[in-house]
């Protein structure tokens, strides 16, 4: 998932000034919260990422074998099972849900196989990065697997039943929670820990839909008295495109194509690369042009103009953007012109970043879209892209429109969910403020954000389930600067104990 507190704070909402209990709170022992930073330790030891959770899997399976806990796998999804500790036989099952994939963005320039490798991390300044800030950190959402882990093994945390349900592919399409069927949980309550701010409780977020694209070709052979060109981009802020797509920053596969969308001069592609994720802001794309010998000059001239347009367009958020073109050697074929129009007019048509912002909550958008991933294979292109929309009948209308620009290529829409609307005022989310006020004398803020959470799916499968979702502070997740606050995983840790440890009182 992925939020982050600007995108909306409803503190003002009347349910956040709820009074405290009458009734004295159920007595909530202190436990440390050491265990958490090693079990996220040997969680960023073992590798994966979305759509390869295999080894997580099997690393689950052996902790609740270890700890002589019930397992079992559920549509591709890990439910480890744990019964109340005494006295609290009788409070309702609660299930804990996290997901067990990561993205996976690693620095320019550095080799890293995520398929066989972990993540190594380091602490600065309070916060726990990835060593040298060479990949993103994994503690979306591994701090909080670490959580349930810690509470799973804790002889000393007192709770009632426990389901605690580890999802897959949440990151690329929600996969795991999509394929989990009705019947399998039986909890009413679920507390999600995958939210990114501290002292923060979300109650809503936005729809998406992955719109992907891709034509087949036969490759040409390259013109004669052309230069071949590497163009790229690089060095740009990227981050969550459900969250830092507010910011206003630039998208290097959008530009790339948008400057050879209306580049006068007649250039051949070669390939365009850009992309991992389709819900991570591209901060690199190359692509491979040829252009005739006589044009080259003037080639350059406009790559660089167009360049510094952009730069001064998005300074204020994309601070360390680079841009180059050079000359190289070795190009044997270039893409049909049909292809390549099919590729660049697709993408220079489709929108990038806010598309229209909302009339409710001030800075957050109503309706966005992120160009994520553009591949060029030797007979093949490959793109996609991920609106999203806080109402359905515009994200639909995103959606169609990314699927014209793309005329003449083979288009489908996959992972499509809605936007996410709980009850503020159902019981889950009252009683979750009200320890929280309990525990600090003041409210917990209510903010509804741009990312997505399992939350919708879980929402359609069991709709008489409750769910709340919180998490510690997260920063730039789903970048090489990711990070997560020391402190804000302690606060969480003490909030998820009071939470079970006072559930009796949940009416």
């Amino acid at each position: 998932m992925k939020v982050r507190q600007f995108f909306i704070v409803m503190a003002a909402l009347a349910l956040c000034a709820c009074e405290k209990r009458n009734a004295e709170p159920a007595v909530v022992p202190e436990v440390s919260s050491d265990a958490v930073f090693a079990y996220f330790k040997e969680i960023n030891a073992v590798p994966r990422p979305s759509m390869h959770e295999d080894k997580i899997r099997a690393y689950l399976k052996d902790f609740a074998q270890k700890q002589g806990l019930r397992c079992r796998e559920a549509g591709g999804n890990i439910i480890i099972y744990k019964d109340a500790t005494a006295g609290m036989e009788n409070v309702p099952t609660a299930v804990l849900q996290t997901h067990m994939d990561m993205v996976c963005v690693a620095a320019e320039g550095y080799n890293i196989d995520f398929l066989t490798t972990g993540i190594e991390q380091e602490t600065v300044g309070g916060y726990i990065q990835s060593k040298g800030n060479r990949t993103s950190l994994g503690a979306d959402n591994g701090i909080g697997m670490a959580i349930v882990l810690a509470i799973l093994e804790s002889r000393e945390v007192k709770h009632g039943p426990l389901e605690c349900l580890f999802t897959w592919n949440e990151e690329s399409g929600m996969s795991g929670a999509a394929a989990l069927e009705p019947g399998i949980l039986t909890g009413k309550y679920m507390l999600n820990i995958d939210s990114e701010e501290d002292g923060f409780l979300l109650v809503g977020t936005a729809g998406s839909v992955s719109v992907n694209a891709s034509k087949t070709f036969t490759p040409e052979a390259v013109p004669k008295n052309h230069y071949s060109f590497m163009i790229r981009v690089s060095g740009l802020a990227g981050g969550h495109s459900g969250v830092k797509i507010n910011d206003g920053g630039a998208n290097a596969n959008k530009l790339i194509a948008d400057f050879l969308a209306g580049e006068p001069i007649d250039y051949r592609l070669v390939s365009l690369e850009g992309g991992s994720v389709a819900n991570a802001i591209t901060t690199q794309s190359t692509a491979i042009v040829l252009v005739p010998v006589d044009d080259a000059s003037a080639f350059l001239e406009h790559f660089d103009h167009f360049m510094a347009a952009a730069k001064a367009k998005y300074q204020d958020v994309d601070l360390d953007m680079s841009c180059e073109a050079h000359n190289i050697i070795g190009t044997l074929q270039c893409l049909p012109t049909e292809a390549s129009d099919c590729l660049i007019g697709g993408l220079s048509a489709s929108p990038q970043g806010v598309i229209e912002w909302s009339s409710v909550v001030e800075g957050i958008f109503e309706l966005s879209n992120n160009i994520g991933i553009v591949q060029t294979e030797p007979d093949n292109w490959y793109v996609r892209e991920m609106p999203r929309g806080f109402n359905m009948p515009g994200l639909e209308r995103v959606a169609d429109g990314i699927v014209a620009a793309f005329d003449g290529a083979d288009v489908t829409l996959t992972d499509r969910f809605a936007p996410w609307s709980p009850d503020i005022n159902g019981s889950l989310i009252t009683y979750a403020q009200e320890v929280y006020r309990g525990m600090h004398d003041y409210p917990i803020n209510l903010f509804i954000v741009g990312g997505g959470v399992e939350a919708s799916m879980f929402s359609v499968t069991y709709p008489d389930m409750q769910i709340i979702c919180y998490g510690p502070t997260i920063l730039d997740a789903h970048t090489i600067r990711e990070r997560v606050e020391i402190k804000t995983v302690d606060n969480v840790w003490k909030y998820t104990l009071h939470l079970l440890g006072e559930m009796s009182e949940l009416k």
